[in-house]
């Protein structure tokens, strides 16, 4: 719990807010609990209240971004561009399976 109540300490100071400020607005009394990583109490609607409220992944919170995963970032941008278009995945795959078939037959001629 010590990674999600750290970054939630550093959302919530990077905004300027103090801990009243954001548990008013979202409802946890626990916040202060949350933030020092002692709260047993930490659930599924908890994350997705406080990830909505400072508008990061779920999995950022749980300390799952895309460091992680050792994405570069020149494919972080291109997913950023793809949602900013509201493409979709599958909208994606298509049009490079598209791209990759027009390819092929030119190859060929």
């Amino acid at each position: 719990m010590m990674i999600v109540g750290k970054r939630l300490r550093e959302l919530r100071v990077s905004k300027g807010l103090s801990l009243n400020e954001v548990g008013g607005a979202i409802s946890i009394s626990t916040l202060d609990k949350l933030e020092r990583g002692e709260s047993k109490n930490f659930n599924c609607n908890h994350l997705l209240v406080l990830s909505h409220f400072y508008q990061v992944s779920p999995m950022y919170l749980l300390g799952l971004d895309e460091m992680t995963y050792h994405i570069e970032p020149k494919w972080i941008v291109l997913i950023k561009k793809l949602k900013k278009n509201n493409l979709t995945p599958r909208d994606v795959i298509k049009c490079v399976e598209k791209e990759i078939d027009v390819s092929m037959r030119n190859r060929r001629a």
